[in-house]
């Protein structure tokens, strides 16, 4: 056999296919030349493997043909350009992924249909978001990296998802208790800019005491969450009539040390830490709470629980193995008096916590590790 006469053709596109340009788009785009059966294999990517330090590096027009593979890796399409890197994004796509580079047909396809994916079964990080103009019914007019967390997509696209997302969502359901049942509550990813993100912070100002709003470091870092961490940043949200649940920030952490080692600065360490980790991109290890922020109508229902849950789900989604959280118990103020080392010690007649919020992470199974007097 004679590997020279394989050609330098690196993807597969099915012999039912052609890419070639669009007629009324512009660009390029792939079609059906013939008709094509559900289910059948269409097209393999191919390229090189580049992590997310890699990907910063990588210009703006060959960034189009990129894809997440996995948590960290992307595979970029180099020039020349193959015919299958012509793929395009649609909200109501006719092909769906396979494995982490392969794309097949979720139903059949007649000759002259452009092949198109939904780019929320591939995409789970903000590196490649734009307006959408596929103009399909349910065009969600803009597509981000975060719309995989949506739950109607979930649905929709089940087992056509990248395995790092089906992973995601999978981790996300069992640690809600949702496995197998549809969700009456979804999670929603809040960006900078973002119209949630103006909802998000109404909520927040108006739920936490005043003299948090006025923390240094807090006024500092505080929109960088928004800016460089959105996969932690999230709104529970209604799944009927999309009512705003409460609010949840959390941000990835570098840690080496003993978790009782935590610097005594607690939340005010923690935001820093993670702004100077990502500036540095020293890789993070553990998810840090900062904020779970219930909106008043729903306060006092149980949702802190399905919060912190929530908080943990995107957590183990991003392969970390810890949740921390500098929690400020919400009964203390009742007892000026008192030392924080002793409060945290009182139990009510179950052995539990007596404050409430501390209770709600113990029945979570979380421990309390120390004091930290001077955080925020």
């Amino acid at each position: 056999m004679d590997i020279q006469n394989f050609g330098t053709t690196k993807s597969y596109l099915a012999p039912q296919l052609e890419a070639r340009s669009h007629p009324d788009k512009g660009g390029n785009g792939v079609f059906a030349r013939e008709s094509v059966s559900e289910s059948t294999l269409l097209a393999v990517w191919t390229g090189v493997v580049i992590d997310e330090e890699q990907l910063e590096t990588v210009p703006p027009h060959i960034r189009a043909y990129v894809a997440q593979i996995e948590e960290t890796l992307y595979l970029v399409s180099l020039p020349p350009i193959e015919p299958a890197d012509y793929i395009n994004h649609s909200c109501q796509p006719n092909a769906g992924m396979s494995g982490q580079i392969g794309i097949v047909a979720l139903r059949d396809i007649e000759p002259g249909e452009e092949i198109c994916i939904d780019y929320a079964m591939c995409d789970g990080s903000p590196y490649d978001e734009f307006r959408c103009s596929c103009e399909t019914p349910g065009c969600r007019g803009h597509v981000t990296g975060n719309d995989w967390m949506l739950a109607e997509l979930q649905e929709r696209y089940h087992g056509y998802f990248s395995p790092y997302l089906q992973r995601r969502i999978d981790w996300q359901r069992e640690s809600l208790g949702v496995a197998d049942e549809p969700l009456e509550f979804t999670l929603h990813a809040i960006t900078f800019g973002s119209e949630l993100m103006d909802q998000a912070q109404r909520i927040i100002d108006a739920g936490w005491p005043e003299f948090m709003l006025h923390d240094a470091v807090a006024n500092e870092h505080w929109f960088d969450l928004y800016r460089k961490f959105p996969d932690y940043q999230f709104a529970l949200m209604t799944r009927t009539g999309g009512k705003i649940i409460g609010i949840g920030n959390s941000v990835p952490l570098t840690w080496h040390d003993d978790l009782a080692n935590l610097p005594d600065e607690g939340w005010d360490w923690a935001l820093q830490r993670a702004v100077a980790d990502w500036e540095t991109w020293d890789a993070p290890r553990i998810q840090c709470a900062l904020s779970i922020t219930l909106a008043p109508e729903f306060r006092g229902k149980g949702y802190s629980s399905q919060m912190v849950q929530a908080m943990k789900s995107l957590g183990g989604a991003h392969g970390f193995d810890y949740l921390i959280a500098p929690v400020r118990p919400s009964m203390k103020q009742q007892y000026p008096l008192v030392r924080m080392e002793s409060y945290a010690r009182w139990r009510n007649p179950d052995g539990l916590p007596f404050d409430p919020w501390l209770r709600v992470h113990a029945r979570l199974g979380a421990e309390i590790i120390k004091v930290c007097h001077r955080s925020m």
